[in-house]
C-alpha cells in the first residue's frame, strides 16, 4: 500500500533529523551506569527503573561491534519506532480497519518521534505489545504451542525490558480467555 511506504518514509526521515540530538540524563546514565561498564553482569543489575534491560542488552551488542555513537546508541529505539509503523498499519487491517490514518499518525506523532530517538526501551516495549496483539489477532488458539511459546517469548522481553509489563499481562490473558471460549 502506497501509504504505508509514504508513512515509512514520512516517520524515518523525522526519525533521522533527531538522532544525533543531545544526549538527555537518562540517556547518559543508561549508557554510563550498564552499557559502557565492562562488567557485563551490570546490564542485568535492576537496581533503578532507568536500566531497560533487554534494551541495554541489545545496545550493547551493539555498541560492541560498531563502536559508540549516537545514532548505533539509538539505533534500537529508531528500528523499533519505525517497525511500528507497519505493525500498526496491520493491526489494523487484520481488525477490519483503514490502517492508513494509524500509521501515518504513528509516524508523525511527536512524543512517538520522540520515543523513537531516545535511547530508552519504550519503541522496543511497544513493538513487542504490539507483535503479541498482532499473534493473538491472527487465529490463536491455546492448543498451538507454537504461539503459546511466541507470546510467552514476547511477554518475558516486554517484561524484561520494562518490568511496568506486567501490568499488561493479565489483560492478555483475558484476551485469551475471551478468542478460546467465546465469552
Amino acid at each position: 500500500d502506497k501509504w504505508l511506504i509514504l508513512a515509512l518514509i514520512i516517520g524515518l526521515i523525522i526519525r533521522m533529523t533527531y538522532i544525533a540530538g543531545p544526549v538527555k540524563s537518562d540517556e547518559a546514565s543508561t549508557f554510563l551506569g550498564y552499557i559502557e561498564s565492562p562488567n557485563i553482569l551490570r546490564l542485568f543489575w535492576y537496581n533503578t527503573t532507568n536500566n531497560h534491560i533487554f534494551y541495554n542488552v541489545l545496545t550493547k551488542i551493539l555498541y560492541t561491534i560498531f563502536g559508540f555513537s549516537l545514532p548505533i546508541f539509538r539505533l534500537v529505539a529508531l528500528s523499533s519506532g519505525v517497525l511500528l509503523i507497519p505493525i500498526i498499519y496491520y493491526i489494523c487491517k487484520e481488525l477490519k480497519q483503514d490502517g492508513r490514518f494509524a500509521a501515518i499518525t504513528l509516524a508523525t506523532f511527536p512524543l512517538y518521534i520522540e520515543y523513537s530517538t531516545n535511547a530508552r526501551g519504550y519503541t522496543l516495549q511497544t513493538l513487542i505489545f504490539l507483535l503479541t496483539i498482532l499473534l493473538l489477532i491472527k487465529n490463536y488458539s491455546l492448543l498451538n504451542n507454537n504461539k503459546n511459546n511466541l507470546i510467552a517469548l514476547f511477554i518475558a522481553l516486554a517484561t524484561l525490558t520494562i518490568p511496568t509489563f506486567i501490568f499488561v499481562i493479565p489483560g492478555i490473558f483475558i484476551w485469551l480467555f475471551f478468542i478460546n471460549y467465546k465469552v
